[in-house]
């Protein structure tokens, strides 16, 4: 197994300007959920009017950094879900101001469509209701057959965490990103509470995981006991 895990505190001497890129400050979240308001009702109403359709022939849907928002991401997911004929093999919702609303239908539908083995919602605003809400499905699921997710930049904490060991402690990951979260309560600018729990419980499921080859837990802040908790 081969962990990607800087510390961020050693990050921010190695590469100071790297990781700011891929945080999204408060600025840029609340313009893409002032567009997402103006646009969702009338894409959302033409979308369903149209009804739920899905090529036979797809294996991939990538559409990442778009305006889908939950509405978006549930249209899109119900017919996934419903569909009878779908092959998806592979979705990229990332950078689509999805919350744990829409959370719940990424759920519903990568816990029996069997085809998904790929589910990328990184830089979003899950938070650790939102990934509770998705490792939960996943992991009480038996048709649910995802082996790569990425989670990256979503505000998720301690308690995400948990739910994220959880899955990984049973399911049959191959490839998790958890990067530029702040599953030990802080984040990247120091502020909050450390809390260790998370990342025990993430380094104790690995301990019984023998599928995961890739864990990227770049940026989250853990300090030397997180280091210990994860070495072999």
């Amino acid at each position: 197994m081969s962990l990607t895990t800087i510390a961020g505190r050693l990050r921010r001497a190695i590469t100071a300007s790297s990781s700011r890129t891929t945080q999204w400050p408060d600025s840029d979240v609340s313009a893409t959920s002032a567009r997402h308001s103006r646009l969702k009702s009338s894409t959302t109403a033409s979308t369903r009017n149209r009804g739920p359709s899905v090529s036979a022939s797809l294996t991939k849907i990538l559409v990442s950094r778009n305006w889908l928002g939950d509405e978006g991401a549930t249209v899109l997911c119900d017919a996934l879900r419903e569909s009878k004929v779908t092959k998806v093999q592979e979705l990229d919702l990332s950078s689509n101001d999805i919350g744990p609303e829409g959370a719940k239908a990424v759920a519903a539908m990568a816990a029996v469509v069997a085809s998904v083995t790929k589910v990328l919602v990184g830089q979003n605003r899950l938070g650790d209701a939102g990934a509770t809400i998705l490792c939960d499905a996943l992991r009480e699921n038996k048709m649910a057959n995802v082996q790569e997710l990425s989670l990256q930049n979503n505000n998720i904490g301690p308690v995400g965490a948990i739910a994220i060991a959880k899955l990984c402690s049973v399911s049959s990951l191959t490839q998790l990103n958890l990067s530029h979260n702040q599953i030990c309560g802080v984040n990247y600018y120091d502020q909050g509470t450390y809390a260790a729990e998370g990342i025990i419980a993430i380094a104790d499921a690995l301990k019984v995981n023998t599928s995961i080859t890739s864990l990227d837990l770049s940026s989250n802040e853990f300090d030397s006991d997180g280091a210990k908790a994860l070495a072999p």
